[in-house]
């Protein structure tokens, strides 16, 4: 059997001083580091949103792209002296077809010959972006910032910040309360005296 090795312990004031004080220190070290990520989630959080909302906003203008050539039933130029002229005549109903618009004012009788060309073109109809008709580009815009909005409200970071700012707001309506029951008893105290 060997002898055993000593162990020495050495106790540091300075470490233990330290360690008892910093407490507080630390603490804070905490808050730092938790608002420093919290302000980076949000950041993330408003960058997809922004991302989100380009790329919804591609998609709704590719869906309502300019009237192809394709659609010319018939096609004249004219020659005049100082330029020349190129006439195409558009069916409204390839129009209609191909952007999901609503079709030309007709009367009734030829409603009822529309109807019935219309049940075949239905069948057609399958591009048309979420069910929603869209006509300009400041509806596009308008529910793109509607649907960002819900996005936003969804989203962790923004549901925390909310949190956090009612919190605030509620300890600075208790405080400022607090000041004016105080200044009331004050008030209240002078008039008895």
């Amino acid at each position: 059997m060997g002898s055993r090795k000593k162990l020495v312990l050495r106790f540091d004031e300075d470490a233990r001083r330290d360690f008892l004080s910093g407490f507080h220190k630390r603490k804070q070290e905490r808050k730092k580091k938790a608002q420093q990520k919290f302000e980076a989630d949000l950041k993330e959080a408003k960058k997809l949103i922004k991302a989100k909302a380009r790329e919804t906003y591609q998609k709704y203008l590719n869906a309502y792209k300019p009237i192809l050539n394709d659609s010319c039933s018939h096609e004249e130029q004219y020659e005049l002296p100082h330029h020349s002229v190129k006439v195409q005549e558009l069916f409204d109903e390839d129009i209609v077809k191909e952007n999901n618009w609503i079709g030309p004012n007709r009367g009734l009788h030829m409603e009822e010959k529309f109807l019935s060309k219309e049940t075949n073109v239905d069948s057609d109809v399958d591009n048309e972006t979420d069910g929603i008709p869209l006509t300009s580009v400041k509806e596009i815009k308008k529910l793109i910032n509607k649907q960002s909005l819900n996005i936003m409200q969804c989203s962790k970071a923004f549901k925390k910040k909310n949190r956090l700012e009612r919190l605030k707001s509620k300890k600075r309506a208790a405080r400022k309360k607090h000041n004016l029951e105080k200044e009331r008893k004050k008030l209240k105290g002078r008039k008895r005296k």
